[in-house]
């Protein structure tokens, strides 16, 4: 990964996107996870915690750290509502969306960062943990056949992983988001 002093391309700056909803309790730990990343990398970070009530906005507040911010979006229910809430107001170079229950590794961030630097405007991340696959026989047949849909479009396997990075310029490129 490019670091101080690595001769490597500079990492594009980064916002991050993180709905939280009853997974709040996982925040604290990833927020960690995530400054720890910042300072390996050396990156131009921004996280945008976007609160869907569950009290996330108390904990930005109290860690006080001056890349995170919080939104507070009334009325905004569910994961991909609050993800389009936190995207209309990243301003980095690149923005990323990720859940806030554990499942997406914050330590791959540099990887998604690295492949938008090879001229691609979209990528996404696959959830790390067996948990990727719970979620009862209805949900497991849902995510099956969201791939075998999205075969023709992208090679991943996972690809309502929820993980995924953007070229800002990409989003402003795109339709409205409503």
């Amino acid at each position: 990964m490019a670091g101080p002093g690595s001769g490597a391309a500079a990492l594009p700056s980064v916002s991050v996107v993180i709905p939280v909803g009853r997974d709040g309790a996982a925040l604290p730990g990833l927020l960690d996870r995530l400054a720890a990343v910042r300072a390996e990398h050396a990156l131009d970070l921004e996280v945008i915690v976007v609160d869907e009530g569950a009290g996330g906005a108390a904990l930005v507040e109290a860690r006080g750290d001056p890349w995170l911010r919080r939104l507070e979006p009334g009325g905004v229910r569910g994961f991909g509502a609050a993800a389009v809430a936190g995207l209309r107001v990243a301003r980095r170079e690149a923005v990323l969306v990720m859940r806030a229950d554990g499942l997406h590794p914050p330590e791959r961030i540099p990887d998604l960062l690295v492949a938008l630097g090879q001229g691609n405007d979209f990528a996404i991340g696959v959830r790390a943990t067996p948990a990727a696959g719970a979620g009862g026989l209805v949900r497991r047949l849902e995510r099956r056949a969201a791939a075998l849909l999205a075969r023709p479009f992208t090679r991943t396997a996972d690809p309502l992983s929820g993980f995924f990075a953007l070229r800002r310029a990409a989003l402003e490129r795109a339709e409205p988001l409503n």
